[in-house]
């Protein structure tokens, strides 16, 4: 089974060893920082099957694997929400993404899909997604938006303000569905019914839901799951409003709930995760096996850090916070999801080096060498004999003339003298702009040359960089066999293996920016 929490800040630790009568128990710090560059804020998708997932930045999407080893997939962002695409889909698996230019679909060896036809006029920017069955519900800049086929998407317009929709919660209810969304910063509730082809709003209200003050706005909102009568709650920056299933019809059913956090921080998210609550907020992340608490601090280092994304993945938890991307095994009821029959043991010397082919992978994501870039100029060079070198001219020519002629005339026995003036002048604009294609370039460009050096310039570099790799791994791997083999060292001569290791170790450190050590 595979759970998870697309979050901002927080987590929790787990314990290291069998926990007796309790689920998810945080213990000692067990975090274990793995590779990989995030740029702002994150959010995390399981992936359908396998021990991987989707991680969404700044910079866009990448398919992370269980050891942090990224490929970029999608190379725009930010993205603000990521969401599996349902497997009644034509054409199911890959991952939808809301960013601000739009809704698109990624998929492992296929160009990311945007969605063109999404209705409104400011519907490309997209804040959150929401799931149930076969049906995405989008919140968006033009409101709320529906589809059961990533194909017609139809606007969710019949009764709610065609307004910014921030957030939004779905589930299937009956033979319908139910949503509840936040739009123009107030809380709607919202019933789907299908006549088989298309999903439409039949009923919806607006929820009279207490706030502190008039322009408090809810940040996230939750529901149960399917025909469950848990609490609907409506997330504000540090207190809950709440609905309990037997709530008077007579009165507002939606109640305040304080849930004794530490003051000064912000709730960014609100979920539900292996039978525990879990509030993300941007000091630390909480949990409590209740809602109204009392509520526990995560362990260290993400209990009192920034946590954007939560993650559980085939046994592990995997968190983005810190400054980076962590791993913790998740345990359950005394019971380690992952190896659970196999007896603990202590890894020792060598035994606790990552494998060296992903330590070539890290220092090669690290150093920029993937040769993501070199492809990047081909195409562009490939593109530029489309492009016209264009000409513009201006010219301005006055011309400016002035004549005075002087006769003498003798009439009727007088002199006379002429004077003749005359004064002319001319002004001439010429604009003129060209578009100049050299068709020449179509076949090939001069400056793919400069590429192909630059392309076996990087191939040089990266062999350099893996062979400069494999002599440190590997003289460390020999010190501390060494180290651990021989029993017959001194004092002295084990100090010096040991010096030798760290060294070493160090020199791989600045091949994958600190990644080796942490990773240790």
């Amino acid at each position: 089974m595979i759970t998870l929490i697309a979050v901002a800040p927080g987590l929790v630790g787990a314990s290291a060893s069998p926990l007796v009568g309790s689920e998810l128990r945080p213990g000692p710090s067990t975090w274990r920082r793995i590779a990989a560059v995030i740029d702002g804020q994150a959010v995390l998708q399981a992936a359908s099957g396998g021990t991987s997932f989707w991680l969404g930045d700044a910079r866009g999407v990448r398919r992370v694997g269980s050891e942090g080893v990224a490929q970029r997939t999608f190379h725009r962002g930010p993205v603000h929400d990521l969401t599996l695409v349902p497997a009644a889909w034509k054409r199911s698996g890959g991952v939808l993404a809301a960013t601000d230019d739009g809704l698109y679909r990624i998929e492992p060896g296929r160009d990311s899909q945007r969605f063109t036809a999404l209705p409104g006029a400011t519907a490309d920017r997209i804040h959150r997604l929401a799931v149930a069955g076969s049906v995405v519900v989008a919140a968006t800049d033009a409101g709320l938006i529906i589809s059961s086929d990533g194909v017609i998407w139809r606007s969710l317009a019949t009764g709610l303000p065609k307004a910014p929709a921030t957030a939004v919660a779905l589930r299937l209810r009956g033979d319908g569905l139910e949503c509840l969304a936040v739009i123009e910063g107030r809380v709607w509730r919202v019933g789907l019914q299908t006549d088989g082809q298309t999903w439409k709003a039949v009923a919806s209200a607006r929820q009279v839901v207490p706030r502190r003050a008039s322009d408090e706005v809810p940040v996230d909102v939750h529901l149960p799951g399917r025909e469950s009568e848990g609490l609907e709650v409506v997330v504000y920056s540090d207190w809950f409003a709440v609905r309990s299933p037997g709530a008077n019809a007579g009165s507002n059913p939606w109640r305040r709930l304080d849930p004794g956090l530490p003051p000064g921080l912000s709730i960014r998210r609100l979920e539900r995760i292996r039978d525990r609550w879990w509030i993300a907020t941007d000091r630390g992340l909480f949990f409590a096996a209740e809602v109204k608490g009392p509520w526990r601090r995560a362990a260290s280092p993400l209990g009192a850090a920034d946590v954007s994304a939560l993650a559980a993945v085939a046994g592990s938890l995997y968190a983005v916070g810190a400054g980076g991307l962590w791993k913790q095994e998740l345990w359950e009821r005394g019971v380690a999801l992952a190896r659970a029959s196999e007896p603990a043991r202590i890894r020792i010397g060598w035994e606790t080096d990552p494998p060296i082919q992903l330590v070539q992978r890290v220092a090669i994501e690290f150093l920029e060498l993937e040769g993501r870039w070199v492809d990047d100029m081909r195409a562009g060079v490939r593109r530029r004999g489309w492009l016209p070198r264009v000409t513009l001219r201006a010219g301005l020519e006055r011309e400016r003339e002035s004549n005075v002629d002087f006769d003498q005339s003798f009439s009727s026995g007088a002199v006379r003298y002429l004077v003749d003036r005359d004064r002319g002048r001319s002004d001439d604009f010429d604009l003129s702009l060209s578009f100049t294609w050299d068709l020449a370039d179509l076949a090939y460009h001069p400056e793919q040359v400069d590429v192909s050096v630059e392309a076996r310039q990087l191939l040089k570099l990266r062999d350099d960089v893996l062979d400069e790799l494999n002599q440190l791994y590997f003289e460390r791997q020999r010190v501390l066999v060494e180290l651990s083999a021989r029993s017959d060292l001194s004092a002295g001569e084990r100090m010096q293996l040991r010096l030798r290791a760290a060294e070493l170790a160090a020199g791989i450190d600045a091949w994958t920016g600190g990644w080796f050590s942490r990773s240790r």
